[in-house]
């Protein structure tokens, strides 16, 4: 079975290794790497294995998870699903992502099964939207 495999990009440790922890014991996923940082992301899209999917946070405390996301797609394409991260319930944060050009938007407050389900669903459809 091919694994999805995935980056996690926060600049909360705790959140990125509950997160890390948490996807190693799903049999289909792989993380890749993790980065707190857009210039620690930068450089392991350069060095480390590419992902098949990034988990990006919108807000990178002095960096922003949108820049982050234009990145990917000025330099890597449509080839890597992107899924925007964060814990504001809002249409304008949800819509910045989308723009910027993630395949989705999962809520940091939504269900484990919720998180596997949008990984999965942007692996294999392109797009997902947790309900909220």
């Amino acid at each position: 079975m091919e694994k999805i495999k995935i980056a996690l990009v926060d600049d909360f440790n705790v959140m990125r290794t509950a997160l890390a922890n948490f996807m190693d014991g799903v049999d289909d996923f792989e993380v890749v790497f993790e980065a707190e940082t857009k210039e620690e992301f930068i450089s392991k899209m350069k060095w480390e294995k590419k992902p098949n999917v990034i988990i990006m946070d919108y807000n990178l405390g002095e960096d922003s998870g949108v820049d982050c996301i234009k990145h990917v797609r000025e330099d890597y394409g449509e080839d890597i699903h992107i899924i925007g991260l964060s814990m504001y319930k809002d249409l304008y944060v949800v819509s910045e992502i989308l723009n910027a050009g993630a395949n989705g938007f999962l809520f940091k407050g939504c269900s484990t099964q919720e998180i596997i389900d949008g990984i999965r669903d942007v692996f294999k459809n392109g797009f997902t939207v947790n309900k909220y």
